[in-house]
């Protein structure tokens, strides 16, 4: 099996996310592109369209430097601080809840989860 350059590498991982951009923008439903180029390389993979070996090595350096990628985002938060903080605790509640409300749904074995309800909050509710 031919390997990819990097350049090569980059031409179909951005090709993709583009292509899940034009996607993303010309489908009736509001999908962002993003999801749809994520959506469309995994497909790519799972078919032989696109081999492992054509985009491990830029796929490991971007997953390597993930954090860097996130640094404008941030910076575009610390822009709309104004709305975050009319905004902020509702969202931080909303935040705490989803926490609080999937992991232990997660990270508990079904059967413990039920014998834990049954016992925690079952028992909390029907205490006379």
């Amino acid at each position: 099996m031919k390997r990819f350059n990097h350049l090569q590498q980059c031409l179909v991982l951005f090709g993709l996310c583009l292509l899940g951009a034009v996607i993303g923008e010309l489908s009736p439903v509001s999908v962002p592109g993003s999801v749809v180029g994520m959506v469309l390389l995994f497909v790519c993979l799972m078919t032989g369209i696109v081999k492992v070996e054509q985009v491990e090595d830029v796929a490991d350096f971007l997953q390597k430097n993930m954090a860097f990628f996130f640094v404008p985002m941030c910076a575009n938060i610390l822009e709309e601080l104004e709305i975050l903080k009319s905004t902020g605790l509702l969202l931080l509640g909303v935040c705490a809840a989803l926490y609080f409300g999937v992991t232990p749904k997660a990270c508990i074995p079904a059967d413990q989860w039920q014998r834990l309800w049954t016992v925690w909050i079952g028992g909390f509710l029907c205490w006379n």
